[in-house]
């Protein structure tokens, strides 16, 4: 295998240009441990060192979460097993694989389901990830877009996708407070479908949310 590789968009067949399949014997991971306290901090490991899994990913960008600060904690009680390596979304470029869905240069990424709490997580140079969870980027996104969209977009969207399947027509009828980045992206989606309502629970938004062409109820 080549030192260097294309990075391909599998739904469009795209370069995107050259990364280096060779994993260093260390690289850099934000890395929970536990003594008498819970402390993290940026350190050296190694590839072996991370749990199994059949995909090694090269990482591109990852997001900052809620459990991803609440994991550093004392009190915050997510992680079962240290050390840990934090982070629960991440995408990036494969660069070695043992199952056939994925080779060298698939540009892909993974969303929560265990990440950086039961399994070392997105916050390192490289990621070794189970291949049920990895997924390839779809057309139109590119690595920094899937990561921008990280656990909340994905959450949102697999709470879209359900309603629609209960026959959420497009037409006003959803409402969200939208306290969680989860449910305000949940709620844009859904106004640009022509489902979304401002919630009179929500002032401080009531009109950033018109702006995205919600119906604001009249008392």
């Amino acid at each position: 295998m080549p030192d260097n590789m294309i990075v391909r968009d599998r739904a469009e067949g795209r370069a995107e240009g050259t990364f280096s399949t060779a994993v260093p014997l260390s690289f850099k991971a934000f890395r929970i441990v536990r003594g008498e306290r819970v402390q993290a901090g940026v350190t050296n490991v190694s590839l072996d060192e991370l749990t199994p899994g059949e995909v090694v990913v090269r990482s591109a960008y990852a997001g900052l979460n809620y459990k991803d600060a609440l994991a550093t904690t004392d009190h915050g009680n997510v992680i079962r097993h240290f050390p840990r390596v934090g982070g629960s979304d991440v995408t990036g470029v494969v660069v070695a694989s043992s199952d056939s869905r994925f080779r060298p240069g698939d540009a892909v990424m993974a969303y929560a389901g265990g990440l950086g709490v039961d399994e070392d997580g997105g916050f390192s140079e490289y990621v070794r990830l189970r291949a049920e969870r990895v997924m390839p980027v779809p057309s139109g996104l590119n690595l920094l877009e899937a990561a921008a969209l990280g656990v909340a977009g994905f959450t949102a969207a697999l709470a879209i996708h359900l309603l629609q399947e209960n026959g959420l027509k497009p037409e006003p009828a959803a409402s969200w407070s939208t306290a969680q980045p989860a449910a305000w992206e949940a709620w844009q989606w859904l106004c640009s479908a022509g489902s979304g309502i401002a919630s009179r629970q929500c002032p401080a938004r009531r009109i950033t949310m018109t702006c995205y062409g919600a119906s604001v109820p009249q008392k």
